[in-house]
């Protein structure tokens, strides 16, 4: 064979084998943004428009982690655990996250802050127009109860509200569908700051955000696919979104805006990567209102199976979907001899690297 040949053939060989082996994952450091166009304060005229239901469930949900630095988020106000008892708030595992425990910043710390239930305050009626009659509560020493995976926390408060704030209900979905028109009343405290749309609470000595609306285009996205959820366990509890949300509006809840009621607790939002086609997607996400009512009544565990079974048959079809991948890329990502024969070495490794990652990021 004429050795302009052989190289042509060489030359063309590492071409279409440098592409077919090209590595097909890479970490996504770029930030995400989860929206703020279309959040806005609510005045007294947008009251008609949002279920007195809503308003008077959502808190605002303050933790002292030091003497001088405060973290806010989003709660609602939900029935007790047993009759007779006092209602409950529910919102986010990482609102009480010791960010200081943690050297990696993409993963949310396990532990809580020593203060995640002396120092949790509650403030209802945080409505502009209505501020000046605002109830506060705190949380009940001993009630505190959080789930790290699914990015949940709830707990007892010491004494009820009066009666005008009573507490939602739910909507479930085994698997929440797509194009859901949503509705989400939060209190994104540094947009709060921004806009002069917050009070100074001189019981705790801090600037209180108040109550905010993302509707316009909100709705939800379906659920994450199953050959997802082996990056971030959440997704696997959750469904995407577009209701545009800001640091403090973790906890949240996301409501069906035809039935008022939460279809989903808000967390934050997360980008991914798909390997090489250079698609990256940013989506805000969700716990479903399925996974946070059995948490609520502590029958969590039996439904964390049931998903984790899902889980691990998905990825066992998945690995002997990639072995007979692997007998078929053999034949194109072979090590070229001068000769045009395939020497039998192959490379493989690279190609069964992850087909994509994530960043996850929280709200508060």
């Amino acid at each position: 064979m004429p050795i302009t040949k052989i190289l042509s053939f060489i030359i063309i060989s590492v071409l279409i084998f440098g592409l077919a082996c090209k590595q097909r994952a890479k970490i996504s450091t770029a930030a995400y943004i989860i929206g703020k166009n279309d959040i806005i304060p609510i005045e007294k005229d947008d009251i008609k428009k949002i279920p007195t239901s809503q308003l008077f469930s959502t808190v605002v949900v303050a933790t002292a982690v030091d003497e001088k630095k405060w973290k806010f988020c989003s709660g609602t106000l939900v029935p007790a655990a047993q009759d007779g008892e006092n209602y409950r708030i529910l919102t986010n595992h990482h609102c009480f996250a010791d960010v200081h425990d943690s050297d990696d910043k993409m993963k949310m710390p396990e532990s809580l802050l020593k203060t995640h239930c002396e120092k949790t305050y509650v403030f209802f009626g945080m409505v502009k127009s209505q501020v000046s009659h605002r109830e506060m509560g705190h949380c009940l020493q001993g009630s505190f109860r959080n789930d790290y995976e699914a990015d949940l926390a709830i707990f007892s408060l010491e004494k009820n509200p009066s009666e005008k704030f009573q507490p939602a209900s739910f909507l479930t979905y085994d698997e929440v569908p797509a194009n859901i028109a949503s509705r989400v009343v939060h209190f994104p405290a540094k947009l709060s700051q921004l806009k002069g749309s917050f009070v100074f609470d001189e019981s705790i000595g801090v600037n209180l955000p108040l109550a905010h609306l993302s509707e316009v285009d909100c709705q939800t996205q379906g659920i994450f696919d199953i050959s997802e959820w082996d990056f971030d366990l959440a997704l696997s509890y959750g469904f995407k979104h577009t209701c545009d949300q800001q640091k403090g509006s973790s906890g949240s809840s996301i409501w069906d805006a035809e039935s008022n009621k939460i279809i989903g607790i808000n967390w934050g939002g997360i980008s991914i990567k798909y390997g090489n086609t250079g698609r990256t997607e940013i989506f805000n996400v969700a716990t479903n209102a399925l996974y946070a009512l059995k948490f609520l009544g502590g029958t969590e565990i039996e439904y964390k199976k049931e998903i984790e079974n899902k889980r691990i048959a998905n990825t066992q079809n998945r690995s002997q979907a990639t072995a007979l991948s692997v007998r078929k890329v053999v034949k194109y990502c072979g090590v070229i001899r001068l000769d045009g024969e395939l020497t039998g070495q192959f490379v493989v490794v690279i190609l069964l690297l992850p087909l994509f990652a994530i960043r996850r990021s929280f709200n508060d």
